[in-house]
């Protein structure tokens, strides 16, 4: 009956576990996806500051 009892409570261990796990493993997922989208929203902030600034220079020598 103990037996029984400690496979029961060793099984709820490892289910409680495993989805604490596939939570954080999630959440940590998305993290790096929104990490991803931010960083790529700074390379085209980045590239329209250039693209503005040549604009400017050639606008410039032109003068």
């Amino acid at each position: 009956m103990i037996r029984l009892f400690l496979l029961l409570a060793i099984i709820l261990l490892l289910y409680i576990f495993i989805t604490q796990l596939k939570n954080y493993l999630t959440r940590d997922n998305k993290l790096n996806e929104l990490y991803g989208i931010e960083l790529e929203g700074d390379l085209i902030d980045i590239d329209k500051d250039i693209a503005e600034e040549k604009s400017r220079q050639k606008i410039k020598l032109a003068h």
